[in-house]
């Protein structure tokens, strides 16, 4: 797995290569996430998206699948998948809070930097929390029982639900009538 590889790297001081791993496998999975939630991402004709393309449009569409699902289990008096969600809501906030703010060391440690970066020369320990943020997003959307990421089930145009390929994660998005 290659969060391994990035710990193993960040472990033995090579942070260019850890923020660039962390970086190659932000791309890759909130470009899976978006494709298997339907997050909208801009259209560019030249098909050069960035990371922020595709994580914002995970992150806004997790939110609004979490808040769906919360008014579900509401609507059919579940208590406590209510709760999960609000929990689940609480996480993807605190996430987003992270990447925000630790997130801006991976690309200074990418690409070539002399100064003009407070994180242009990370310490491991620096580079850390980025690493750990991009982990906690990719763990909110990818199963720990089969690999699969989490995807939406659809009846016609309409959301009914979002599930891992096990069904180990499976949360109803249709409302008690």
């Amino acid at each position: 797995m290659e969060w391994e590889t990035i710990q193993e790297e960040l472990d033995a001081g090579n942070v260019s290569i850890a923020a660039h791993q962390t970086r190659r496998m932000a791309e890759w999975f909130l470009r899976e996430a978006s494709d298997c939630l339907n997050a909208k991402v801009p259209f560019k004709a030249n098909s050069r998206w960035i990371l922020g393309d595709f994580y914002q449009g995970v992150v806004s569409r997790y939110k609004s699948l979490v808040k769906d699902a919360k008014d579900a289990a509401n609507s059919w008096g579940i208590e406590d998948k209510f709760e999960h969600f609000v929990e689940l809501d609480g996480r993807m906030t605190d996430i987003n809070d992270r990447v925000s703010k630790d997130g801006a060391a991976l690309n200074p440690n990418v690409h070539w930097n002399e100064t003009e970066s407070e994180f242009a020369h990370c310490t491991p320990a620096e580079l850390k929390p980025a690493v750990k943020a991009y982990k906690d997003l990719y763990n909110a959307l990818w199963c720990d029982e089969c690999g699969s990421c989490l995807n939406i089930v659809q009846e016609g145009q309409t959301d009914v639900s979002m599930r891992c390929n096990c069904s180990t994660i499976n949360w109803n998005l249709r409302k008690d009538n």
